[in-house]
């Protein structure tokens, strides 16, 4: 029987403190799990253990921190605190394969470069769902300067490794489509409809019930579709994010043409990060939340 694989890979900056997201995904998507496997380096090898890899991250954080604020390796203007990336793994690969491919990410990163690999088999809603998730820095011990060669070279050599590994384990690679190639969190929809139409237009009840609105329902077909042609968790995501969508925007919709609009509600409608979710009905990057883990 033929073994297929998509090459999927979600960047993303991260401007928090990356200790508390390290304690989540040791603990299996906050399930309690009783075992999850795991990779590390640039972490002292005594303190890579589930107890104790929060509290290093901890101390990277504060570091970064106060090489900021003290004139240190780190600029004034930096806000990026660490990295990390989901790696979408066909459910049928092994324990073994999946074991090596991590071994051969953490080759990537050069040496002090603290890296936390952490292995899943399931997704937040319980289904079968084998993916990996990556914590990692481009500066050296985490606060330092950034290796502008691994940031720059990143995406294209975490996506000739995915090729190159799967192929070695007995794996077809699919069509290697837009969707699913390695990239970074596309933008807000929020900030991609103010672009595209700017901020007057997106003001009028008019316009957003005649044009977006019914592209928006018209994702939620194309979602419906998805669904029952492969119903995976993420086009259900992706469905459920595209019927709110819908819900929200006819509730503004209505509360603008029933002139009982606040201007605080007016400025939400613009400005709020939340509007739409990351559902990007308008880029060609997918969304954040669409990968395929199920195979």
């Amino acid at each position: 029987m033929t073994r297929t694989a998509l090459i999927y890979a979600r960047l993303q900056s991260q401007r928090s403190g990356s200790a508390r997201h390290i304690r989540y995904l040791l603990d299996g998507h906050g399930t309690n799990s009783a075992k999850v496997e795991f990779w590390t380096k640039g972490i002292p090898s005594k303190l890579a253990t589930p107890e104790d890899l929060p509290t290093v991250w901890a101390k990277i954080d504060r570091r970064w921190k106060n090489e900021k604020n003290n004139g240190g390796t780190v600029a004034k203007q930096s806000k990026v605190t660490y990295m990390q990336s989901l790696i979408a793994l066909p459910n049928d690969i092994s324990n073994v394969e999946r074991h090596s491919l991590a071994k051969q990410i953490l080759r990537l990163f050069p040496q002090k470069h603290p890296v936390t690999i952490v292995a899943h088999d399931y997704g937040t809603s319980g289904l079968p769902n084998k993916h990996l998730h990556i914590a990692f820095s481009y500066r050296k011990n985490g606060y330092g300067k950034v290796d502008i060669a691994l940031q720059q070279g990143f995406e294209k050599n975490l996506k000739a490794l995915l090729q190159k590994q799967y192929k070695k384990y007995g794996f077809q690679i699919e069509e290697n489509k837009e969707e699913n190639q390695v990239r970074h969190k596309p933008q807000n929809l929020m900030r991609v409809l103010l672009k595209k139409h700017g901020r007057e237009r997106m003001k009028s009840p008019t316009f957003l019930s005649s044009v977006i609105l019914p592209q928006l329902k018209d994702e939620v077909k194309r979602c419906q579709q998805r669904c029952s042609e492969s119903n995976t968790e993420a086009n259900m995501i992706d469905l459920m994010a595209a019927q709110k969508s819908v819900v929200w925007l006819t509730l503004e919709i209505s509360k603008a043409q029933a002139g009982n609009r606040s201007t605080r509600v007016k400025s939400q409608l613009l400005d709020n990060e939340i509007a739409f979710g990351d559902h990007n009905i308008f880029s060609s990057q997918p969304v954040a939340s669409s990968r395929k883990f199920s195979r």
